[in-house]
């Protein structure tokens, strides 16, 4: 079975780049019904979505400055692990 995303109508008012556009997609995509959030890498966007990383991390910073998105970074004894993410579209 095949699974769908439902992208808010809001997201096509917004004036995003085709980048920004296609990772708020994907992270639409992860996002986990029950807590709102969701925990893909830097990495693991890009590879999924056949662009560079470098473009994942500029995308993830405009969507963030746009306050389109939530970023939590995740810290286990002081240092990075992880990033979180909230989508903030109604």
């Amino acid at each position: 079975m095949k699974g769908f995303v439902k992208i808010p109508n809001t997201a096509f008012e917004m004036k995003l780049s085709p980048i920004e556009f296609y990772v708020l997609c994907y992270l639409l995509k992860c996002t986990n019904s029950v807590t709102g959030k969701c925990f893909p890498s830097y990495n693991h966007i890009a590879s999924d979505c056949h662009i560079c990383r470098s473009s994942v991390v500029k995308a993830v910073k405009k969507l963030e400055g746009k306050n389109i998105i939530t970023v939590t970074r995740n810290y286990r004894r002081q240092v990075m692990r992880s990033n979180s993410y909230e989508i903030n579209l109604t």
